[in-house]
């Protein structure tokens, strides 16, 4: 986990980490990364991390995130094509979750 808080931090990789608050406390987080797309020779901006405490589930956290990281992509240029493809499967486990289903994390 050291490490890859290291990438983060320093902006390695081409990652950046975004972080939601509730009253004060971090309850979320989303792990951007991002890619070449030579298809079309473009940037693109892919979710590799979403998470939500369970005590901040059903606020609004996920989605918060998820539009925080298409503001960031379209101030930037890159195309976001698997953030929206991420973007569906996380409405799916937000369905999922309010149903009672978790992980074996603990996540969406």
């Amino acid at each position: 986990m050291s490490r890859t808080w290291g990438w983060v931090s320093q902006g390695q990789h081409g990652l950046t980490g975004l972080v939601a608050i509730l009253d004060g406390a971090i309850v979320g987080l989303a792990n951007l990364r991002r890619f070449a797309r030579p298809s079309s020779a473009t940037i693109g901006l892919y979710l590799d991390d979403l998470f939500t405490a369970p005590e901040a589930r059903g606020a609004g956290v996920a989605s918060g995130l998820l539009r925080e990281a298409a503001s960031l992509a379209s101030a930037e240029g890159t195309q976001c094509g698997p953030l929206d493809h991420r973007g569906r499967q996380c409405h799916r486990a937000t369905r999922l979750r309010r149903r009672g289903h978790r992980d074996g994390m603990g996540h969406l």
